[in-house]
């Protein structure tokens, strides 16, 4: 059951407060180790052996996390999706609340956010740190491709998720994409860039995308798409 939340705290209000999550004093937990990583979407606390994902009071037309609902359901939703792949990771939804003024994860307080909580991954095994080690070869990519396409395999398909893979849904998606990024042409990408991609989507064959879409839902599966990350 959702917990009873206090008033929707401001975003800038939030952010600034976010900090109060650094503290090894506001986790159920040791957190000797503590950092902020910060995303679009996102603020992740790395704290001891564990994280905490809490999702920013944003709408960006593609998402939108404007209210408390959304943010919750969107938590659950990545718990309850990414266990299938991760279940020893994903532990679950917990809130981080307001104590004494400060916020801090759980335990006594009212209840402002709530959190993904998942099992901290080590270092030495991020992708980064196995390219410098030489360790991200073709026999891990293997690795990761075959598990990848065992569970797209064994994915659930039929309505409800195969008209996400449909050549109008890739369309409409293509469509949104260009329009929620024309206020940032000559920003952070040329006009001339940014017309020269709209133009190769509006012209690219349809032929080729439609048998991609044609012989995935001749096989019951859905050919396209990703679940959007952080």
């Amino acid at each position: 059951m959702a917990a009873p939340y206090a008033p929707t705290i401001h975003r800038a209000a939030l952010a600034e407060r976010i900090k109060d999550l650094l503290r090894p004093a506001a986790f159920p937990h040791p957190a000797a180790d503590t950092r902020l990583i910060e995303t679009h979407i996102s603020w992740v606390i790395l704290a001891g052996a564990f994280v905490y994902k809490l999702r920013k009071p944003v709408n960006f037309g593609f998402l939108d996390f404007s209210t408390l609902a959304r943010r919750r359901a969107d938590c659950e939703a990545e718990v309850r999706l990414n266990r299938r792949l991760c279940p020893d990771l994903y532990l679950g939804v917990v809130d981080v609340v307001d104590r004494d003024g400060r916020l801090a994860i759980a335990g006594p307080g009212s209840s402002i956010e709530p959190a993904v909580l998942m099992r901290r991954l080590p270092e030495a095994g991020m992708l980064p740190a196995l390219l410098e080690r030489g360790l991200a070869d073709d026999r891990l990519m293997d690795r990761l491709a075959g598990r990848l396409a065992r569970f797209h395999a064994a994915a659930a398909t039929g309505p409800g998720v195969d008209e996400y893979a449909s050549l109008n849904s890739l369309l409409a998606n293509w469509n949104e994409n260009f329009a929620q990024t024309t206020d940032f042409v000559g920003r952070t990408i040329r006009a001339e860039q940014h017309a020269s991609i709209q133009a190769y989507a509006q012209h690219l064959p349809s032929a080729r995308v439609g048998a991609a879409d044609t012989a995935g839902s001749a096989r019951g599966r859905c050919a396209f798409g990703l679940r959007r990350a952080a």
